[in-house]
């Protein structure tokens, strides 16, 4: 029998549906279509602090309560604590050394060849994750990863690789669940061999990235975005024969895709690219390398989209600088770096940033 209540509440479930599958289609639509939040950065330099106690590099991290620099000094890795506007909150203190290196394979003591060399850091979850070579024979033969707590006590450490050179001017970044760390290799890779840890410093992949179509150098940097890592690398770290920064794109599972990219040609003069950041609102790359050939110079930025498109290319801070990383946060760009020739000190760069829509 018909039932007349029956047939309006199906008119008007269906009319419901449809007007739920519209609003849904057109939201979808209009998140496709908006495009970048901003057009453009400026950067407006706030202070530079030293940070006393340190040597070469400088990598500020967020803690989620505090910046956080690692520097290296006599060998071994320091980390202190800093406030947003970088007053020390805790001094800098030893959170790795040769100990940590000493008694994998034929390094078994103390001395030169357990040294530490260069080192990557990141914060994820409630813990600071170091990937540090040691010096070695000739390009460093160690590489290590370690994992620290907030209150900067070790917590675990593992060998990444043992006695294989050369493991120096590393690669590390996270996809937000795991590390990955690259490890230069130049015969076997062409460019890195990537290997990919648990927060527990278990392995659990690996894959070789660079020859014969995406070869690149050491002195690089890594970013992870929407199912895709991209790694930003000079040709070679050779003073004076690095003519290409290189661009070159990953899919999730560090597998190459697409062609690499040229971002930028300066004969001679391309250096360390330490660090790589991807801006939300610009919908942008953000990358700082060195401009030399000579091994120190000038630190440029450069805003590109992920297709090579540069927006910006400017000179940031001239000088004798060396391995630029940047932190991004709360409005402000924390831009680590070292400076000179024969001795080194460690600075951080405040700048305020400053979008136009």
């Amino acid at each position: 029998m018909y039932n007349k209540t029956h047939h309006v509440f199906r008119l008007f479930l269906f009319t419901c549906l449809a007007a739920l599958l519209v609003s849904c289609s057109g939201s979808s639509d209009k998140a496709e279509d908006e495009g970048p939040t901003y057009s453009s950065l400026s950067l407006s330099l706030d202070d530079t602090v030293e940070i006393t106690g340190g040597d070469v590099w400088a990598e500020p991290v967020w803690d989620g309560s505090n910046i956080v620099v690692s520097t290296e000094t006599s060998g071994a890795i320091h980390m202190g604590k800093y406030d947003t506007d970088m007053n020390v909150v805790a001094a800098l203190t030893q959170v790795a050394d040769e100990s940590d290196i000493t008694g994998n394979s034929t390094c078994t003591s103390a001395g030169d060849a357990c040294e530490i060399a260069d080192h990557k850091h990141v914060f994820l979850g409630n813990h600071h994750y170091i990937a540090f070579s040691s010096k070695g024979t000739g390009d460093g033969g160690y590489l290590i990863l370690k994992k620290i707590d907030t209150d900067l006590n070790g917590v675990a450490t593992t060998a990444v690789v043992d006695d294989d050179n050369p493991t120096n001017d590393m690669v590390m970044t996270d996809d937000g669940t795991d590390l990955i760390i690259g490890k230069f290799s130049p015969v076997t890779a062409g460019g890195h061999e990537m290997f990919r840890y648990n927060t527990s410093l278990t392995q659990v992949a690996t894959a070789n990235v660079g020859g014969p179509d995406h070869i690149h150098a050491n002195g690089a940097a890594m970013e992870y975005v929407d199912d895709a890592f991209y790694i930003f690398a000079p040709e070679t770290l050779a003073p004076g024969d690095a003519d290409f920064l290189y661009w070159i794109t990953l899919d999730a599972d560090l597998n190459e895709t697409g062609e690499r990219i040229n971002l930028v040609e300066d004969t001679g003069n391309i250096g360390l690219a330490t660090s790589v950041h991807y801006d939300e609102g610009l919908e942008r790359f953000i990358g700082f390398y060195i401009k030399s050939s000579t091994g120190a110079g000038d630190i440029y930025w450069i805003v590109f989209d992920a297709q090579g498109n540069i927006d910006t290319h400017e000179k940031l801070i001239e000088g004798d600088h060396h391995r630029p990383h940047a932190l991004f946060h709360d409005g402000k760009l924390y831009l680590g770096y070292d400076t000179g020739t024969t001795t080194f000190t460690p600075y951080v760069a405040v700048y305020t940033l400053s979008y136009t829509s």
